[in-house]
């Protein structure tokens, strides 16, 4: 199994420094603080983690046939799935591999099952932009779903991290494309579908 160790390290890293259980409650906000400080109503960010609940992750094997269809002259391995159980939370993902002319796209995609903290981290990210000339790393909004791609002009690889449905989160990688590889690899997926898988 080709592990996709990123993004497993940065929502355990996100989910212990802001976990649901020990982050302050945006609902405790008002105008008319006891201590007498004007404090700021709750932003729509805030009201739309509130009121997300973790949730049970759907099996790996129903993530599999939402995994993208080969592009153009790439020849497709068998998906790969697993869960892991950590603490009281289970996560699973699905993993496809495509190879052309020595170039590797993977696909991935993740059930983190709704973990608030991260959810934030996607919707933070989608406001970045960095240009430093040979490669880039932006956020990214596609039919209402936040992420980010970076690319890097020499190399011709890029990645791109998208969160769909609050809970699933697409990861792709290639090299040897274009800057807009990616984006159409991820326009060409069932990313309604997946959206209502539960």
């Amino acid at each position: 199994m080709r592990a996709t160790v990123l993004i497993l390290c940065l929502a355990l890293l996100v989910g212990c420094v802001r976990s649901p259980d020990n982050r302050p409650d945006p609902g405790n906000r008002n105008e008319n603080a006891k201590d007498g400080r004007n404090t700021l109503p709750r932003s729509d960010l805030e009201k739309e983690i509130a009121a997300m609940k973790p949730i049970d992750p759907v099996d790996f094997e129903k993530l599999m046939p939402f995994l993208p269809k080969a592009p153009p002259g790439y020849d497709v391995e068998e998906p790969e799935g697993q869960s892991l159980m950590l603490d009281d939370r289970k996560y699973t993902m699905a993993e496809r591999i495509y190879r052309h002319d020595g170039n590797t796209l993977t696909a991935t995609i993740h059930d983190y099952a709704c973990v608030a903290p991260l959810y934030t981290s996607f919707a933070l990210y989608a406001n970045l932009d960095i240009d430093l000339g040979k490669e880039y790393q932006k956020g990214v909004t596609i039919d209402d779903n936040k992420g980010w791609e970076t690319y890097h002009k020499g190399s011709k690889k890029g990645e791109l991290m998208m969160m769909v449905g609050k809970r699933y989160i697409v990861h792709l990688r290639a090299n040897g494309v274009p800057a807009d590889f990616l984006r159409g690899v991820f326009t060409n997926m069932d990313i309604k579908g997946l959206a209502a898988l539960k």
